[in-house]
């Protein structure tokens, strides 16, 4: 799980959702605007925790949402019947994130450095987090680095042979 067991937060540092709540998707980006005392599902701060982090969020449409964060329920399950279960604030600094722990996102804006990928598909993940090409810089680009693995390649061979 990409969430972090604890974070250290300073009003206006940049931060990351890291689950889907509301009009909020996994990797929106938002600063943290100042801290509340009850959290957007009521919650009390407790466990020596004095308040829940206030973030100003960015949507991918451009608007503003403010919300109070609180803990989230994160819960896997198997066949139906929940195997494990973990309560926290779904945030993380978000200042730079590697490609790897990119996936599954979607960011509002990125600066992908690509000058270091060395396997197959890492150039497609880092470039399709954002959610436009307006959205995306990308620093040491090379096309040497565009790998595409060879079960894609004889995929893509055979599906062409059918047509």
């Amino acid at each position: 799980m990409i969430t972090q067991s604890s974070i250290e937060l300073r009003i206006g540092c940049q931060v990351m959702c890291t689950k889907n709540i509301g009009p909020l998707v996994n990797g929106t980006l938002g600063i943290l605007k100042g801290f509340e005392s009850k959290g957007a599902n009521g919650d009390d701060a407790v466990d020596g925790t004095t308040s829940w982090p206030l973030v100003e969020w960015t949507l991918q449409n451009g608007a503003k949402y403010k919300m109070t964060m609180a803990r989230q329920r994160f819960s896997v399950a198997e066949r139906g019947i929940e195997v494990a279960l973990r309560q926290q604030v779904p945030l993380m600094l978000a200042w730079s994130l590697s490609i790897h722990k990119s996936q599954g996102q979607t960011l509002q804006r990125a600066r992908v450095d690509v000058g270091r990928a060395f396997d197959a598909g890492m150039v497609y993940v880092a470039l399709s987090r954002a959610v436009s090409v307006d959205a995306l810089q990308v620093l040491r680009f090379n096309p040497s680095k565009v790998l595409v693995h060879d079960r894609v390649t004889e995929f893509y061979a055979r599906l062409a042979k059918l047509s």
